[in-house]
């Protein structure tokens, strides 16, 4: 990866902070809590977990538990 002498920044998130962020997003992309969208997850309860705001969205579980 070219960076033009210039490394990525990197921000540490905290715990809290993702668990705001992954509460934030599912309430803006699905209507639901970040707790609720992780049990659902967990259970397989998505139609189509394959799709794109779900799937962003899982991605962001690691920050939010």
């Amino acid at each position: 990866m070219k960076t033009n002498g210039h490394m990525p920044k990197v921000r540490i998130v905290k715990k809290a902070e993702g668990k705001k962020l992954l509460d934030r997003q599912a309430r803006n992309l699905l209507g639901i809590s970040g707790d609720e969208f992780v049990r659902r997850w967990t259970n397989r309860e998505f139609d189509d977990p394959e799709e794109p705001k779900i799937m962003g969205l899982a991605f962001l579980i690691p920050f939010g538990r």
